[in-house]
């Protein structure tokens, strides 16, 4: 068995020479765009690579351009399901008032550029995006910010709703099982969640899983259970029609949100796919839940779900399916949590932090729920 200090030592030298492989298919991956000479700035990289690239336009002039280039994480997405999401952010820029990220297409005019160098063994997704100018607001627990995004997710839903998705689609339903398994891989194409963990040059090998012993409790395990089958009788109850079911952003906190203006906008579209729009608003509240378990959420809640009313119709039914949505989100986050502690042992420590944090806030939901 490898000590926990050998495996996070061994997690270290990977991510570290994962970094500078990465880069390195960055640099690869503009000149599909035909970006020579650009600055790169990593933005993240908890799951997709993502970099901010600074350039000189074609035409010249002193001013730099901004775009967002995207690395996808192999078994993550796959292109086809990327292309799915381009095509929804195509559609809100053009058919909505709403300012969302553009796809960059590659000089082969493909929204989505497969690149290959010789230090890795398979193809990288890569997009180049444009950049959505904005400031961040970090406090979950403002009312003010709240009704902003209640705004948005409204302007959002009400646009999901004018479309008519193919069957099969190629994204992941954010149903039951979208939710509750397969929590490392988003399309349904993409594979298992030991695929996840071990493709890729840069997915992490930290050795034994229970090296510390097991992530999660039995406590926190029982109430995951108990959180899915609460949101999986409200699933059943709400269905599949057009008033509740659509496409959904999915992952819209105020990490993937800019302020200008007095307005909201979304970035980071790489979760959505077809799901209930209370789990939606839901994924939206679950920060400001973490933090204030009392009146503070409700008012963020009621100012949330009140911005959104005047946008656009929210019925009774779903305002009272949004906390059983925020247990399912939170439980859904603790599982996403022991599999990234499994994947990257040196985080192991802080993540068991931010998971009693959820654990926590996912036993207070339960029992009002009770």
């Amino acid at each position: 068995m490898t000590s926990p200090d050998a495996s996070a030592a061994r997690a270290r030298a990977v991510r570290l020479r994962d970094l500078a492989r990465v880069r390195r298919l960055a640099r690869e991956a503009l000149r599909r765009w035909g970006i020579d000479q650009a600055s790169l700035t990593l933005l993240g990289d908890a799951e997709n690579t993502v970099f901010r690239v600074e350039t000189i336009p074609p035409e010249g002039g002193r001013d730099l351009v901004r775009f967002v280039l995207r690395i996808h994480r192999p078994h993550y997405q796959t292109a086809a399901s990327i292309e799915c999401e381009l095509s929804w952010l195509s559609a809100i820029k053009f058919e909505t008032s709403l300012a969302v990220p553009e796809a960059i297409p590659t000089r082969e005019g493909s929204p989505v550029a497969e690149v290959v160098t010789d230090e890795l063994d398979q193809p990288y997704c890569c997009t180049l995006l444009t950049w959505v100018e904005g400031r961040f607001h970090r406090k979950p627990t403002c009312a003010a910010t709240a009704g902003k995004v209640g705004r948005l997710l409204a302007q959002l839903h009400r646009h999901a709703q004018t479309l008519e998705l193919p069957e099969p689609y190629p994204r992941r339903a954010w149903d039951e099982a979208g939710i509750f398994t397969d929590v490392l891989t988003r399309s349904p194409e993409a594979g298992s969640e030991t695929a996840a963990f071990e493709a890729g040059a840069f997915s992490f090998d930290g050795g034994d899983s229970d090296a510390s012993g097991p992530f999660l409790t039995d406590e926190e395990r029982s109430m995951i259970a108990r959180a899915r089958r609460i949101a999986a009788s409200r699933m059943d109850a709400l269905g599949r029609g057009t008033a509740d079911w659509g496409l959904i952003h999915a992952d819209l906190h105020l990490g993937n949100i800019v302020f200008l203006d007095g307005e909201a906008h979304a970035f980071d579209f790489d979760d959505c796919g077809p799901g209930h729009y209370a789990f939606d608003i839901a994924t939206s509240l679950w920060a400001a839940r973490i933090i204030d378990d009392g009146a503070r959420y409700a008012v963020v809640r009621d100012a949330l779900v009140e911005a959104y009313r005047r946008e656009h119709h929210l019925a009774n039914r779903q305002v009272h399916a949004i906390d059983v949505f925020l247990a399912a989100k939170l439980a859904r986050g603790l599982l996403r949590y022991e599999a990234r502690a499994a994947r990257d042992p040196e985080a192991r420590a802080e993540l068991r932090g931010r998971a009693v944090e959820l654990s926590a806030a996912l036993a207070g939901v339960l029992t009002e729920l009770a």
